[in-house]
């Protein structure tokens, strides 16, 4: 990786990610709740730090999905398993998931204890998913807890994003298009596919977004790629203590969640 091309806030998570997308790549070592379908996993696997919460809640926390799918998940899930017990399935799974995959080189209590310190320094106000996840950490250096830590900042992050797109007037449908001309993706691939937002939303961002300049013929103008670096800068900003407290450390933590980023491959 290019380290010259990225913030180190921007790096963190680049390694943070992959380990927090575990709980969900270990889907199929789930046990006792097989009835569970993918996006039942997904959907109460991200809220059930914070209890049963009613779809209409989870919509603001899952904030760049239909809103119709985040209900219609979150109610369907919690009709089947209540949150404590499918944490418990999920930690068991990634547990599952690692045993035959970490590498002998991974140092377990040192990952732990940078991200700790990370944690540490970062703002629980206005990143409940983030607190919520911070509490079912038991302070071990068990790969379970470990994968806890990671999940509770890829949720610090993903809020700080929010809170930075909203600032800037910007919809879930917008900001997602926004994003797909920046990477010059075509427009609605990835909000109506992986998002489940309709071709009428995608067209409706797509024209706000033409209007204040940021598009101009499906294209991200200039004007728009400034917008988009700005709010992830405005992103890496909520992120920088967690990068602080790490100081020289932060290569250190990066080849150790690398270690596990690939084992989950």
């Amino acid at each position: 990786m290019d380290h010259s091309t990225t913030t180190p806030e921007r790096r963190l998570h680049q390694h943070v990610e992959p380990v927090a997308q575990i709980g969900f790549a270990a889907y199929d070592q789930r046990r006792g709740c097989e009835d569970l379908t993918q996006m039942e996993w997904y959907f109460g696997g991200r809220v059930a730090c914070l209890g049963t919460v009613p779809g209409e809640a989870a919509v603001a926390l899952l904030a760049v999905l239909h809103p119709a799918g985040v209900i219609a998940g979150v109610a369907a899930t919690w009709a089947k398993i209540d949150p404590s017990a499918l944490i418990e399935h999920r930690l068991d799974a990634v547990d599952r998931f690692l045993t035959t995959r970490v590498p002998a080189a991974f140092d377990a209590k040192t990952t732990a204890s940078l991200l700790g310190r990370a944690i540490d320094r970062l703002e629980p106000a206005g990143h409940p998913l983030f607190a919520g996840w911070c509490a079912r950490r038991t302070g071990a250096d068990t790969v379970r807890d470990i994968w806890l830590s990671a999940v509770a900042m890829r949720e610090h992050r993903g809020a700080a994003h929010i809170a930075a797109w909203r600032a800037r007037g910007l919809t879930p449908p917008e900001i997602l298009v926004l994003t797909e001309a920046s990477l010059g993706a075509p427009l609605g691939s990835h909000a109506s596919t992986m998002m489940g937002w309709p071709p009428e939303a995608v067209a409706r961002a797509e024209a706000t977004l033409t209007e204040r300049g940021w598009l101009a013929h499906s294209t991200i103008t200039d004007a728009g790629r400034a917008a988009r670096t700005e709010i992830e800068a405005a992103t890496d900003l909520q992120e920088a203590p967690a990068v602080r407290a790490l100081g020289h450390d932060l290569d250190r933590l990066c080849e150790q969640l690398a270690m596990l980023g690939e084992a989950a491959r």
